[in-house]
């Protein structure tokens, strides 16, 4: 059994407009579904098989598609996907915005 220490990780996530409110706080189930990922990728770590997220409600456990990493070109296409657009909103919010 591997010790706790082999399967931390330290995942990075772009925040956007979509994942805050007016105010500017981080939507408690963005945040949610960042840690199920990476409790997901650490959990890949462990040599004993295929990983299942379980999702509980009022019907009884439910499972979740897995989740498949992204290969590395694809992760690097869509974060500069994500900076573009990022930009962009950044951009059109200025243009918004009434002159000083």
């Amino acid at each position: 059994m591997p010790a706790i220490r082999d399967t931390a990780l330290e995942m990075i996530q772009l925040v956007l407009p979509g994942h805050a409110n007016t105010r500017g706080t981080l939507y408690g189930g963005a945040m949610m579904n960042w840690i199920t990922v990476a409790a997901a990728m650490a959990a890949m770590r462990l040599p004993r098989g295929s990983v299942t997220t379980v999702r509980i409600g009022d019907e009884g456990p439910q499972p979740v598609p897995p989740f498949t990493p992204r290969p590395e070109a694809e992760r690097r296409r869509w974060a500069a996907a994500a900076e573009r657009r990022a930009r962009w909103q950044a951009r059109q919010a200025r243009l918004r915005s009434p002159a000083p």
